[in-house]
C-alpha cells in the first residue's frame, strides 16, 4: 500500500460513534479491499485481497441471517400498536442506549420535556423470554407535540454516557429491521422511503438499492433549515446543484434532506468532511444516498 494507490471506489459510513471508511483500492499488486475504523480512542485497518471479497460478503450475510434470527418481534409493543394506531405518532423510537439502561432511566430521562405514558427498552427474546437489550427503546408520551419536542431536544445528546438518537416512532414490524436501522446507518440496513411532496426518497440501502454518486443524504437537521441554507453550508464541499428539505404528506419537517452535487467527488468530499459538523447549532450526519 502506498501514497500511489489507485481508488477504484470509497465510501464511509456511520455506525454509532465511528466512521468506517470502505475503499477498493489498486496498485501493482493488484486489487484490494480496505476496510478502516475511525473512533475515538484511534483508527484501525483491515486490507483484504480482492480474491477474498466474495468470501467475505457470503460470510457477512451469514452474519445478517444469524443476527436476524437472534432478534425477535416485540409482542408487547405490536399489540399495543395494533389496539391503538395512534401511539406511534406520540411516541420517539430511541438508539444508542448503553447495555444497562432500564425503563426507568429512559422515563426519567425523556420526562424533562413532558408527561411519560411509557418507556420501553426493546429486547431480544428467546422462546418467549425477554433477554439482553438491543440498545433501543421506545418513549411514549402524551401528545405528538411532546414527542416532536423530545426530538429536537435529546436527538444526539447524551444518556448514561453514551450518545443517542431519537426520531419518530414507526409501525414496528420486526424488532431486529428496527434495531438495524438505529444502530447501524449503514447500506444494509433496509426502511421504508420518506416522503417529500408526493415523491418517494430513499435513505438507506435495501437488497435492491443503488447509490447515487452524486447525492448525500443529510440527517439532524433544525426544523427551521431552508434549502437555501443546505446549498449555502455543502457549497464548501462541491458545486450544489439542488437541495432539498424533505417532509411529511401534512408539510412538516422531517428533519433530513437531499443534496445533489455537480459531480461524485462533491458528495465525496461532504461524505468525508461535513458529517459531524455544526449546522445551525446543530451536528449533522451525511452519507450516501441511495434510490
Amino acid at each position: 500500500m502506498s501514497a500511489t494507490d489507485d481508488t477504484l471506489f470509497n465510501q464511509m459510513i456511520r455506525v454509532e460513534n465511528k466512521d468506517i471508511f470502505v475503499d477498493l483500492k489498486k496498485n501493482k499488486g493488484g486489487v484490494y479491499l480496505k476496510i478502516s475504523e475511525r473512533g475515538s480512542t484511534g483508527r484501525n485497518t483491515v486490507l483484504i485481497p480482492a480474491s477474498g471479497i466474495a468470501r467475505l460478503k457470503a460470510v457477512l450475510d451469514e452474519v445478517a441471517k444469524a443476527s436476524s434470527k437472534a432478534k425477535s418481534v416485540s409482542r408487547e409493543r405490536k399489540n399495543r400498536v395494533a389496539s391503538d394506531p395512534a401511539i406511534t405518532a406520540r411516541s420517539v423510537y430511541v438508539t444508542g442506549l448503553t447495555w444497562e439502561t432500564t425503563d426507568a432511566d429512559l422515563s426519567a430521562h425523556f420526562s424533562q420535556v413532558g408527561e411519560v405514558l411509557s418507556a420501553v427498552i426493546l429486547r431480544q427474546r428467546r422462546g418467549g423470554n425477554p433477554k439482553s437489550s438491543m440498545g433501543c427503546g421506545v418513549v411514549e408520551f402524551s401528545s405528538r407535540e411532546i414527542a416532536l419536542e423530545a426530538i429536537e431536544k435529546f436527538n444526539e445528546t447524551e444518556l448514561m454516557g453514551r450518545q443517542i438518537r431519537c426520531r419518530e416512532d414507526r409501525t414496528p414490524v420486526d424488532d431486529s429491521a428496527e434495531a438495524e436501522e438505529g444502530e447501524v446507518e449503514a447500506p444494509e440496513a433496509a426502511a421504508k422511503a420518506p416522503r417529500s411532496r408526493g415523491a418517494k426518497k430513499s435513505s438507506k440501502r435495501s437488497e435492491d438499492s443503488v447509490p447515487e454518486p452524486n447525492k448525500v443524504f443529510v440527517t439532524s437537521l433544525p426544523w427551521d433549515s431552508t434549502e437555501e441554507d443546505l446549498t449555502q453550508f455543502f457549497s464548501q464541499a462541491g458545486q450544489v446543484t439542488n437541495a432539498e428539505i424533505l417532509s411529511t404528506k401534512k408539510g412538516r419537517a422531517m428533519g433530513s434532506g437531499i443534496v445533489e452535487f455537480a459531480d461524485a467527488t462533491g458528495a465525496a468530499n461532504a461524505i468525508a468532511q461535513l458529517t459531524d459538523q455544526d449546522f445551525k447549532g446543530r451536528k449533522i450526519s451525511v452519507r450516501q444516498y441511495y434510490v
